[in-house]
């Protein structure tokens, strides 16, 4: 079992990559308005995510990569028949309020076929 700092650490190795995948694809680029939102939110309702994160110097990199895997599954969502505002409802649900405890989250595409 891994302790609380590697469940951190894997996230936050999982965000590099991930967002330097991001930027590599040239699918997006960090720094939206909405990362900033983010990184707020966990400031506030997330303290300890936001403190690791940020030693870990990678904040930046897991709200870049949250905010696209949550535009994805709402698009994702919508495309399926849900309403647009339900779609978004649940895809920040599922992606903005992080536990470390559960690992790196999968991308949409990922939790839908296992």
């Amino acid at each position: 079992m891994k302790t609380p700092r590697q469940q951190f650490e894997s996230l936050a190795t999982w965000a590099k990559t991930e967002s330097r995948k991001l930027i590599e694809q040239e699918e997006s680029m960090p720094g939206s308005p909405l990362e900033s939102e983010l990184i707020d939110l966990w400031k506030g309702q997330n303290p300890t995510l936001h403190r690791m994160m940020t030693e870990m110097q990678a904040l930046e990199a897991l709200a870049h990569v949250v905010v696209e895997r949550s535009i994805a599954e709402e698009m994702m969502l919508y495309r399926s028949g849900m309403p647009l505002s339900d779609a978004r409802m649940q895809a920040v649900a599922d992606w903005w309020m992080l536990d470390p405890d559960e690992g790196a989250p999968k991308a949409p595409d990922e939790a839908t076929t296992g």
